[in-house]
């Protein structure tokens, strides 16, 4: 197994290599903008979050790239999938890394162009090269400690780490239950698909762990994430979200792969108490939610230092905490990541 990082101390822990994938882009680019607002005047039945929020960009792939070379050395390549776009400070002929177009992935090329992540993630286990283990994650999210393999594989098996959450309390599995807590929620798709995940794979299987996961680096191993593509009953359901070019709340989401592969024993589940939500929890993973005190993110990440964290970018940022948000992460990730131009 080959690695293209410094001080790779921790390869030794496996002897399968992990890749890491990225879904990135650019909202500022004028040229994406034109497509996307193209296929808006085109589209309706769209979520609060599929216009803008998500399409943002403050340079966070730059410094969750620096996160990773810094306390994952062990990762063998980074896959960075996007349309058409590359990020400007990127050193596009370091062999540990490599750009893939939306159309080197989609099957059908009528699909194309597409906005909505919950589409793209369904076709990752396509890309070329990718490797049987690999981590999903997001652009705005880092790493704070040093990490092993086992932190996200465990005897070849990823590892989910989840936690309770009160939309899955109760008899939540109730069809009249279920129905109205789907209803509730129509502002806050993420509640409506754990709901609709959870709930076909109770229907279907017969039981479910009935948690979130932690927002943060997935890991997954394409075999599994493609059996789970071959699933009779989710068919039509996977058909549609990937043909779904702007985020709908009918979308299935991608969590439902650990779900299933929890229900055939190909993973291991890791579950945090609520009482234990405020430390372990926020120690593994903590997401900057723009509601909190801004003023003391730092401070309190500091105080935390969690495996992981995310910052949250989307439609209740304020102008003050987008401004900060750069220097915040320079402070954090100084030195010059090895994908740097």
């Amino acid at each position: 197994m080959k690695h293209y990082f410094e001080n790779s101390s921790a390869v030794g822990e496996c002897d399968f290599p992990i890749d890491l994938v990225y879904a990135w882009v650019d909202g500022a680019d004028s040229k994406w903008q034109q497509r996307k607002n193209e296929w808006l005047k085109k589209t309706t039945g769209l979520v609060p979050d599929a216009v803008q929020g998500r399409f943002d960009n403050h340079d966070e792939l730059k410094y969750s790239l620096r996160s990773v070379a810094k306390f994952a050395p062990w990762i063998r390549h980074i896959y960075i999938v996007t349309d058409q776009q590359v990020p400007d400070f990127l050193k596009l002929d370091h062999p540990g890394i490599s750009v893939v177009e939306h159309s080197e992935i989609y099957e059908d090329q009528t699909l194309l162009p597409v906005f909505n992540s919950e589409s793209i993630e369904w076709r990752l286990p396509f890309i070329p090269g990718l490797s049987e283990h690999f981590i999903y994650g997001n652009d705005d999210f880092f790493l704070m400690r040093h990490t092993s393999p086992s932190f996200f594989f465990q005897n070849g098996d990823p590892v989910v780490r989840v936690w309770p959450h009160t939309i899955l309390a109760g008899n939540w599995y109730d069809d009249t239950v279920y129905q109205k807590r789907y209803a509730e929620n129509s502002n806050a798709p993420w509640i409506q698909w754990m709901l609709k995940i959870n709930k076909l794979v109770l229907d279907h299987y017969g039981r479910a762990y009935g948690n979130v996961p932690y927002h943060g680096f997935d890991p997954y191993r394409k075999s599994n994430f493609l059996k789970v593509m071959e699933e009779p009953f989710l068919h039509e359901a996977i058909a549609r979200t990937v043909a779904s070019r702007f985020r709908t709340g009918e979308d299935l989401d991608r969590h439902i792969v650990a779900l299933i592969d929890n229900v055939c024993g190909r993973n291991r589940l890791i579950m945090r108490r609520p009482f234990e939500r405020y430390l372990k929890f926020l120690r593994f993973s903590y997401e900057f939610q723009i509601i909190d005190n801004e003023k003391n993110m730092d401070r309190l990440l500091y105080w935390l230092r969690p495996y992981q964290f995310c910052v949250y970018d989307g439609l209740h940022c304020t102008d003050s905490y987008l401004k900060r948000l750069p220097r915040f992460l320079t402070e954090l990730f100084p030195e010059k990541g090895p994908f740097e131009k």
